[in-house]
């Protein structure tokens, strides 16, 4: 089942960077220049989409 564990964490990235443009997009136009605001918000979606990974894996494999 390692198909899963491959798909969720590309799914998970693929997700946070649409975000993170998305919000760096955004942010550009308000005229904020804030690095340390995208590294928090970096660090929220990578830690939310891990913990989303870890979820989906264990849900890929109830045998286990």
């Amino acid at each position: 089942m390692r198909l899963w564990r491959v798909l969720a964490v590309t799914g998970i990235w693929a997700v946070a960077g649409a975000v993170y443009a998305a919000v760096n997009h955004w942010w550009m136009h308000r005229g904020w220049g804030d690095s340390a605001m995208f590294g928090f918000l970096l660090a929220a979606c990578a830690g939310g989409g891990g913990q989303l990974g870890l979820w989906i894996t264990r849900r890929a494999r109830p045998g286990r």
